[in-house]
């Protein structure tokens, strides 16, 4: 009977040993210390939250930090998202028309078979392009002229105010020492003279270089009376008869001058 105890005995340890026994139950006093843990590391993250707004780093290290890979939000930092917003400080920069007038664009100019691009705002002066076109086609600014259509574009204005864009071409005729002089002296030789009768409401102006003979803008003038009218009538400058032959430089004209029709 004892030799049978004892082998019952060792069976009931070797069973023991096999299958320990269920750990205790988890106490409540842990589950309450892993909840306060997690309320603590979630006000550690409002604090944080709130500690970035009133100190944001800059974009850069950011970025940086986000590339480097941050960890995917929680289900419970995904319901929190409505708490904390951060606003860029320069979201609100691009549409303002500050930000509008200070955005740059390529201005394409073609002289001969170049395009050449200048970056211009729309506060920009053309005398500034025109500028820094010179030291690229190393031409003085006096000898460029600036075209849109076959018309001259004034120097004075700005890009804005020309109403110059990303799609415009503008053409740049370089002009030749003696040819831009000529270009000034024969828009300075062109002179204005009215022909005026006893009657002021009939005058009439014209426009005509001081060496042209005056002829031309007398026959302009008769044109639009009879045959009969056209024989009776003189002209006269200063008191003194005008031919046709007669030249504005010769009578020492000046713009605006009157020549009295005598009928």
């Amino acid at each position: 009977f004892s030799i049978r105890l004892f082998s019952d005995l060792c069976l009931y340890f070797r069973e023991a040993v096999r299958c320990p026994s269920p750990p205790p139950p988890e106490s409540p006093v842990q589950k309450q210390s892993r909840q306060v843990k997690q309320k603590i590391s979630e006000i550690d993250r409002r604090l944080r939250a709130v500690n970035s707004l009133l100190s944001p780093e800059p974009q850069d290290r950011t970025r940086s930090r986000r590339c480097r890979g941050a960890p995917s939000p929680t289900y419970e930092e995904e319901q929190d998202d409505d708490d904390v917003i951060i606003l860029s400080p320069d979201s609100g920069l691009q549409s303002s028309p500050y930000s509008s007038s200070l955005r740059e664009i390529p201005l394409k100019i073609r002289c001969r078979t170049d395009v050449h691009k200048i970056p211009v705002t729309s506060s920009t002066p053309l005398s500034d392009v025109l500028t820094q076109l010179s030291v690229i086609l190393n031409v003085p600014p006096p000898r460029l002229l600036l075209l849109r259509e076959d018309v001259e574009l004034p120097t004075d204005s700005t890009v804005g105010e020309l109403g110059l864009g990303i799609a415009d071409i503008i053409e740049c005729v370089v002009m030749a020492a003696e040819d831009r002089s000529q270009s000034d002296d024969s828009h300075s030789s062109v002179i204005t003279v009215r022909l005026q009768s006893k009657d002021r409401d009939s005058s009439q102006e014209f426009s005509l270089r001081r060496d042209a003979p005056l002829g031309s803008v007398f026959s302009q003038y008769l044109s639009r009376m009879s045959p009969g009218s056209q024989r009776k009538v003189r002209f006269h400058f200063d008191g003194s008869k005008v031919t046709h032959v007669q030249t504005p430089a010769q009578l020492d004209m000046e713009d605006g001058d009157i020549i009295e029709v005598w009928v």
